[in-house]
C-alpha cells in the first residue's frame, strides 16, 4: 500500500504596485501546488499595496514574519527625479513599517519595470533603456503579442495568455538569466547603491524581484541549479 505523506503549507506575504505582479505570484502559486514534485503547499498572500505602511496595518501575523515590497525603479530614466524620489520614499516606508509589526520587510524590483522580469522567462535582455515603453516590441516578439501600447498587455485576458505560455521551468530559467545578470554587474565594478538600509542597483537592467522566486522554489525542492 502506497502512503502519501500530506504536504505541509507554506506561507509567503508580498506587496505588489500593480496587478500584473498580483497575478504572476497567483499563477506561481498555482504552477506550486499542482506540481507533484513540490515539498509543500504554499499559501501566497499578495495585495496590491503601494503603501507598504497601509499593508502591514492590515497583516495578521504572529511572530516574526518575512514580507516582500515588488515594485519598479525608474529612477534611472533621463532626468526622472520624482521616480527616484517616489522610489526612496517607498523604502522609507518599507523600513518605518517594519516597527509597526515584527515584521522584516524585503526589496523585489526591477530596473527599469516588471516587463524586464517577464521577458527574462524566454530570453536575455541585456539592453539598457531610457523608457518604459521601449520594452513593448520586445514583449510582443517573446509572447506573439501584438500590443500598441504597454498597458495593452497589462489587461488581464491578454497577460493571462502571456503567463499560458509559462511553466515553471521558465521560472527557474529566468532566475538562471536574473543571476548572471547581477553577476556581469558586479564583475564590471558597477556600483551598488544603497539607501535606508536597502540595496539596488541603479543602472539599468538590474532587478532582485527574483530573489523570492529563488527562495520560493528552493523552499519546495523545485529550485534548479
Amino acid at each position: 500500500m502506497i502512503i502519501r505523506m500530506r504536504k505541509t503549507n507554506k506561507q509567503y506575504f508580498f506587496s505588489v504596485e500593480g496587478e500584473t505582479e498580483r497575478m504572476y505570484l497567483e499563477w506561481l502559486q498555482k504552477q506550486i501546488n499542482s506540481h507533484s514534485s513540490s515539498k509543500h503547499k504554499v499559501d501566497i498572500k499578495v495585495k496590491v499595496a503601494k503603501d507598504p505602511m497601509r499593508f502591514v496595518k492590515s497583516l495578521q501575523i504572529l511572530g516574526k514574519t518575512e514580507v516582500w515590497h515588488l515594485f519598479d525603479y525608474e529612477g534611472s530614466m533621463a532626468s526622472n527625479q520624482d521616480a527616484q524620489h517616489l522610489f526612496e520614499s517607498t523604502l522609507e516606508k518599507m523600513k518605518k513599517a517594519e516597527k509597526q509589526k515584527n515584521i522584516s520587510y524585503k526589496l523585489g524590483y526591477c530596473n527599469l519595470s516588471f516587463e524586464l522580469w517577464m521577458i527574462l522567462h524566454k530570453k536575455d535582455c541585456s539592453r539598457s533603456f531610457n523608457r518604459v515603453d521601449q520594452y513593448l516590441p520586445i514583449m510582443n516578439s517573446t509572447y506573439q503579442l501584438s500590443c500598441t501600447r504597454l498597458s495593452d498587455y497589462k489587461e488581464k485576458d491578454v497577460f493571462q495568455k502571456c503567463l499560458g505560455q509559462l511553466s515553471l521551468n521558465d521560472v527557474n530559467d529566468a532566475i538562471k538569466r536574473a543571476d548572471r545578470m547581477i553577476c556581469i554587474l558586479e564583475e564590471n565594478s558597477v556600483k551598488l547603491s544603497k539607501y535606508n538600509g536597502y540595496q539596488f542597483y541603479t543602472k539599468n537592467p538590474s532587478l532582485s524581484i527574483h530573489e523570492p522566486m529563488k527562495k520560493i522554489l528552493s523552499d519546495c525542492g523545485l529550485r534548479k541549479i
